[in-house]
């Protein structure tokens, strides 16, 4: 979770009669070949497009909560069992805590700890292989082509950059598009079935199908993802709604084209639905996080930046949906597929929440690598195919000769190019000074500060994990609050701690609850109270709340980042034994550059003088 102002900031339709050129014949010459260039062809078409949609969708940044995560999968993993309440917290220790992402920490945490850092990038890059392969996979079983299909995967990888980060919402992404595959395969000749009284579906390939033979049996593999779902991250909230969905509006559909006969269709339907919404209460807390979730989501949080509106025409991260949406509103007037009322339903209901939160325009472009680009392959068709009848252009054998290997070589050069650009985003995880309180944190443990630390909201559980590496630390550190957010804290208690890191902005900036206290900018330095208090300069309200404390906290490390302060009764009394010294303290604007490889956890130094020196 993210503070606001953070530094880190195939088709369910049949095929009617199209040209059989396909503009896939970028892929056509290794469609008609079976070796040399052409049988070349048929790897490298699918490999580069794959491995260009991957690195347009990865991003080599680290989120705020990995450190967090892979924490709370480790202690999972060395007790062998769930915490019921809060950890690292000095401020809660009897809430319970509900945690909807076991499975995500688990992996990350046994997978930092067997395969390093670049284990953690390999896995990231694995599951976008994923879902850029799912992608590719249903378009091609709908005769879709290479063009096409390259253009809506580069868009839509892109589109999901900004939130395609080390932390559990990529489980969640994977798995609805493992949901909206699978609908997308066992409805692919639905459509063409409601054409015809006897609910018979024509199949792109020439075949027909009855309704009763389009692998429904299928849908029973839902349940069993949302079992892993649930337990991986709340995101299944919003597939259990694109689902019931989805299925209620392929009821409405039977019952309309087939009358008393569609109502054994929409029992099937029924019960998939029934039994994906009973398989999320196969977690550790049974209804109890379904309870929470509906307490949680329905209470705006316009403190996290996640859950803000998309800014349309000013927010960078709008240009992939703008994309998309160009690429709808160019390819479905002119697409002879016709349109699916089920699927542009969905996309829209989709559309309206990534506009209004911006953390979920992932699910709508996941969608549009499914939906879109079979309406744009039969549009570039049909194109191609007009250019061609006023043109009358042949190749000539020559130039035909040539084509596949001219092709294979310049794939070959872009792969390479491509594969460049990826390898650095998989051999480490910089964590940048500029983002994060490196040098700050290295300060603490030079010095050997321990106990009970307020720190800015955005670096509290790198703080964790620091402590958590240190055996001193780890007994006596905790810290207020972090981005656990309301699984294990009560909103009043959270709004204590925004109030001091944000202040008390308007209903754009904070939703304050009604059971929390008045707004106070200082109470946070009362309950505890902490020993240390790490701000963020540019939160300038808890910069300016702690420079008017001034009677009892002193600055004792400060660089263009950052500020620490500690106790004066503690560690400004020369008789005191955490005494600091003045030729201790570290008070100036040092510019904060570079980056260090994650974890980014303090070294040890013989000297705390030499140490900061050579920082």
């Amino acid at each position: 979770m993210v503070l606001n102002s953070t530094p880190e900031p195939a088709a369910s339709v049949a095929v009617t009669a199209t040209p059989n050129a396909s503009l896939g014949s970028t892929a056509a010459p290794a469609a008609t070949g079976s070796g040399g260039w052409r049988g070349l062809l048929k790897w490298l078409v699918p490999g580069v497009i794959a491995l260009t949609a991957v690195c347009a969708m990865t991003e080599n940044r680290v989120d705020t909560d990995l450190w967090g995560h892979v924490v709370y999968g480790r202690e999972v993993l060395r007790d062998g069992k769930l915490p019921q309440t809060t950890t690292w917290s000095y401020v809660t220790q009897d809430q319970t805590w509900i945690n909807h992402e076991n499975i995500a920490e688990l992996l990350l945490a046994w997978t930092a700890d067997t395969f390093g850092v670049v284990g953690l990038s390999i896995g990231k890059l694995l599951l976008a292989l994923t879902i850029v392969a799912s992608w590719m996979y249903v378009a091609r079983r709908d005769n879709v082509g290479w063009v096409a299909i390259a253009i809506v995967t580069m868009i839509a990888g892109e589109t999901m950059r900004f939130h395609w980060h080390f932390r559990p919402q990529a489980l969640s992404y994977v798995c609805f598009t493992l949901m909206i595959g699978l609908l997308t395969l066992v409805f692919r000749g639905w459509s063409a079935s409601l054409r015809k009284p006897d609910g018979v579906a024509a199949e792109p390939g020439g075949d027909e199908r009855t309704v009763a033979q389009l692998s429904m049996r299928w849908l029973w593999l839902l349940p069993v993802l949302f079992v892993v779902w649930v337990n991986s991250h709340g995101g299944f909230a919003a597939g259990v709604a694109v689902v019931v969905a989805f299925l209620g509006l392929r009821s409405l559909e039977a019952l309309r084209t087939w009358g008393r006969a569609g109502w054994k269709y929409v029992g099937k339907f029924a019960a998939v639905a029934t039994a994906c919404v009973a398989a999320t209460v196969v977690n550790p807390y049974g209804i109890g996080l379904h309870l929470w979730l509906a307490y949680d989501v329905g209470n705006e949080r316009p403190e996290i930046a996640d859950w803000q509106p998309l800014d349309m025409f000013n927010d960078p991260v709008a240009i992939g949906l703008w994309m998309l949406l160009g690429i709808a509103a160019i390819s479905l007037p002119f697409s002879r597929r016709k349109l699916d009322l089920t699927q542009l339903v969905v996309m829209s209901l989709v559309l309206w929440q990534s506009i209004s939160h911006c953390r979920h325009l992932c699910f709508f472009a996941i969608l549009a690598g499914y939906w879109l680009v079979p309406h744009l392959d039969d549009m570039l068709r049909r194109v191609v195919a007009d250019f061609k009848a006023r043109s009358h252009e042949q190749s000539s054998p020559r130039s035909l000769a040539f084509a596949p290997r001219t092709a294979a070589l310049l794939l070959i050069v872009w792969g390479i190019a491509i594969s460049a650009t990826l390898y650095p985003r998989v051999r480490t995880i910089p964590v940048r000074r500029d983002w994060y309180p490196v040098t700050a944190m290295q300060y603490v443990s030079d010095h050997g500060l321990t106990g009970k630390f307020l720190v800015d909201f955005n670096w509290a559980q790198y703080a964790i994990m620091c402590f958590a590496e240190d055996p001193r630390a780890a007994a006596e550190s905790r810290v207020a609050v972090d981005g656990r957010l309301r699984t294990c804290y009560p909103w009043s208690t959270l709004d204590v701690y925004l109030d001091f890191y944000l202040g008390n902005g308007g209903p754009d900036k904070r939703n304050r609850s009604a059971e929390s206290p008045p707004f106070q900018a200082d109470r946070a330095l009362e309950i505890g109270p902490p020993d240390l208090v790490l701000v963020w300069r540019d939160h300038k309200h808890s910069v300016e709340t702690m420079e008017a404390a001034q009677e009892r906290w002193v600055l004792l490390y400060q660089d263009s980042l950052s500020q620490l302060w500690g106790r004066k009764d503690r560690y400004d009394v020369a008789t005191s034994p955490d005494y600091i010294p003045l030729v201790d303290r570290i008070v100036s604007d040092a510019p904060q550059e570079g980056s260090v490889d994650w974890p980014a956890i303090p070294v040890s130094r013989p000297s705390p003088t030499a140490g900061l020196a050579a920082n």
